[in-house]
């Protein structure tokens, strides 16, 4: 029996041990700051960043608004970078409605990223405090400017200004942990 409690013992020690280095020595997560990623405002600076350092290439903004929002949308700018004016201008033309099912849809997502990094449309509304109702979403994936990455532990500041009389938006970010150079030579 004393074998047995030692057994036990060391073995959820190691296990403990495990999942404590797993978890700080994990890299290429992507964080965004303020934590929950909602505008409820007309302007918003978001710093994204890689958690335990890493680099992400291919960083992409997805950006999910109510119907009420979208209803009353006259445009979207990004500023990537905080410099001086808006990299993207996004209209009401450019925020499909989500379809039942995943946002973005599977047709959307890029070659080689992750299947999980798609959310359920029930999973956006509730985020968005809409859940449970018939009211419609609408989203863009919207691509950082050409050969951006995110470094390290370094913030890469995003500036949205979200022009509608009636703003709720959510705001995430994507990103590859490995180039497309590397994938290929895999």
């Amino acid at each position: 029996m004393r074998r047995v409690k030692s057994i036990v013992f060391l073995s959820l020690t190691l296990l403990l041990f495990t999942a404590t280095s797993v978890h700080v020595y994990s890299t290429g997560l992507l964080a965004i700051f303020p934590y929950w990623p909602s505008m409820t405002s007309t302007h918003e600076v978001f710093e994204i960043w890689v958690k335990n350092g890493g680099m992400a290439y291919h960083p992409q903004l997805l950006l999910v608004m109510t119907q009420t929002c979208y209803e009353k949308l006259t445009k979207v700018e990004i500023d990537f970078n905080n410099d001086d004016g808006p990299d993207e201008i996004l209209g009401p033309g450019d925020f499909p409605v989500a379809s039942p099912g995943y946002v973005p849809p599977s047709d959307y997502v890029p070659a080689l990223y992750p299947p999980g990094i798609r959310y359920t449309v029930a999973s956006l509304k509730d985020h968005l405090g809409i859940g449970g109702t018939t009211e419609s979403i609408h989203w863009a994936l919207v691509d950082f400017p050409s050969g951006a990455t995110i470094n390290g532990l370094t913030e890469y500041p995003v500036e949205i200004t979200l022009d509608s009389t009636s703003p709720k938006m959510l705001v995430y970010v994507y990103g590859k942990s490995v180039s497309r150079k590397e994938q290929l030579s895999t």
